[in-house]
């Protein structure tokens, strides 16, 4: 998974380039590897909460989140033989910075 920019073109007749900003590369045993992101014409039921102490919370979803899964084989736990565990991995990368948000492994 790559994300690009905007950057100005050394060809002065185009003006603009992409230019690689950040990438994610999953481990070279990962399978079935997944990219999803939230549909963007997507409403949101309610942007906030009402706390019991009558406050308001607001939601802030990040519309660049973008959620990356794979299976992995052979990470299973001490004394586990090689390739008979699978494990999922679920990682959430900020579209923008590429920046890690979350990491799990089950």
């Amino acid at each position: 998974v790559k994300g690009f920019g905007i950057a100005r073109s050394p060809d002065a007749a185009s003006g603009f380039a992409a230019a690689l900003r950040w990438t994610f590369v999953p481990p070279p045993t990962a399978t079935g590897v997944t990219v999803s992101r939230a549909d963007p014409a997507e409403a949101v039921h309610a942007p906030v909460r009402v706390l019991g102490d009558r406050g308001v919370l607001h939601k802030y979803l990040n519309s660049n989140l973008l959620a990356i899964a794979y299976t992995q084989s052979g990470r299973g736990g001490p004394g586990a033989a090689q390739g008979t565990e699978l494990s999922v991995h679920l990682t959430l990368l900020d579209g923008v910075t590429g920046a890690q948000v979350y990491d799990a492994v089950t």
